[in-house]
C-alpha cells in the first residue's frame, strides 16, 4: 500500500476497545441480558463496577460511562464505578484516574 491508501484506510478506523464507550455499552448489554434470563428468581443489576489494573483504559472507561449516565438524567440508568487493583499494568505512582482503591 502506498501512503495515500494507508491514510484513506485509517480515516475509516474506529476504535472499539477500552476506554471507548462502545466496549462498556456492549458489556452492560450482555450483563443485563444475562440477568434478565434468570427469570423471577434471578438477579437484578443496580450498578456496574469495572475492576482493572490499567487506570488509562479500565478506569477511564468507567469514569466516562458514569459521566454519560449523569448527563442522561435517566433515573433508571445504572451507575458505574472504577475499582483499581494494584497488580499487572499498574505501578506505584500511577494516576488512579478517579478509581476507588
Amino acid at each position: 500500500l502506498n501512503r495515500e491508501e494507508i491514510d484513506d484506510r485509517l480515516n475509516d478506523f474506529i476504535q472499539f476497545g477500552k476506554p471507548e464507550p462502545a466496549q462498556f455499552i456492549h458489556a452492560r448489554t450482555a450483563a443485563l441480558t444475562q440477568a434478565e434470563g434468570k427469570g423471577q428468581d434471578g438477579c437484578s443489576i443496580s450498578h456496574f463496577y469495572m475492576v482493572g489494573d490499567n487506570p488509562r483504559s479500565d478506569i477511564t472507561g468507567a469514569v466516562r460511562m458514569q459521566k454519560l449516565v449523569a448527563e442522561s438524567k435517566n433515573e433508571r440508568a445504572h451507575g458505574w464505578s472504577g475499582m483499581l487493583v494494584k497488580t499487572g499494568v499498574w505501578q506505584e505512582g500511577d494516576d488512579t484516574m478517579g478509581a476507588s482503591e
